[in-house]
């Protein structure tokens, strides 16, 4: 069985994952609002997932915050 310590780090690990993939999908969002607005198309469907995606990475960000957090408060073995 998982110790308390594991899981939560397990958690951060997660998190950190999600984070740096979201990272990297909005700045490939990012780019196909970018040729779109180049090529004369509309962008407001790119421009919603970007919003999106910027709003999961928040989340994700308050979540790890909370994980540190809480490692913080565990006493050290």
């Amino acid at each position: 069985m998982l110790s308390f310590d594991s899981m939560i780090r397990s958690h951060l690990d997660r998190a950190n994952r999600y984070i740096a993939e979201l990272r990297a999908d909005i700045a490939r969002e990012r780019v196909v609002i970018e040729h779109a607005l180049d090529a004369g198309y509309p962008s407001v469907v790119a421009e919603s997932m970007l919003h999106a995606l910027e709003g999961a990475l928040r989340i994700f960000e308050k979540h790890r915050g909370l994980i540190l957090d809480e490692l913080e408060r565990q006493p050290s073995e």
